[in-house]
């Protein structure tokens, strides 16, 4: 199996949107799509653009019709476990804004509220009135992170906690010991409790 890290791929020029303009790339793309390992978050929504993009060209020049039909009322999709294509199926939602949720919820590790949606950038409140008529919601599937366990390198990768948060929490246990209880996280001076409160749904001893 090839492996790409960011650096390579900056050099494939794959984390450029000129991916689109550039066929060499796009054929690179789906000639590796089975033999890549991605981590990189933005890296594999992009790629996946590619693929989905390609193969709905493909659909729809063999036969001729509409391949992505937006959902119809009383259709829903799960928000935990739909992919771009599905997304795409969300009346107001194109490949751009489906990419974006799709990555966003990856790195979330799951949404627990469809208000969620509100902090994707594209994602207006017309748009997600919309939305919110097609989709449920399945949170048994929430990737939660280890707060006795994960390094400042793991927890700063999540939205709700970053960098800056993420040295305080591993500084606290260091010196405090192993946290009792999720809720010990409101004793870390210099921390925003309403932060907290977004962030406890992703997070456990």
């Amino acid at each position: 199996m090839t492996r790409i890290g960011t650096q390579e791929a900056l050099g494939l020029g794959l984390l450029s949107i000129m991916v689109w303009g550039v066929p060499a790339l796009r054929e690179w793309v789906l000639r590796n799509e089975r033999a890549v390992e991605v981590k990189d978050p933005y890296l594999l929504g992009l790629i996946q653009e590619v693929c989905d993009e390609e193969r709905l060209n493909r659909k729809l020049t063999q036969e001729g019709k509409q391949f992505l039909a937006k959902l119809k009322p009383g259709e829903h999709i799960d928000l935990n476990r739909a992919d771009t294509n599905d997304l795409m199926r969300l009346r107001g939602v194109g490949p751009s804004l489906a990419r974006r949720i799709w990555v966003y919820r990856n790195r979330l590790g799951g949404f627990v509220n469809a208000h969620q949606l509100l902090e994707i950038y594209g994602m207006d409140s017309i748009t997600f009135e919309v939305v919110l008529r097609y989709v449920t919601l399945e949170t048994s599937f929430i990737r939660r992170i280890s707060i006795n366990q994960a390094d400042v390198e793991v927890l700063s990768d999540h939205p709700y906690v970053g960098w800056s948060l993420a040295k305080r929490v591993v500084a606290y246990r260091r010196q405090h010991g192993l946290y009792r209880s999720t809720s010990d996280l409101f004793q870390i001076l210099g921390t925003d409790s309403l932060q907290w409160v977004k962030a406890l749904p992703y997070l456990k001893l």
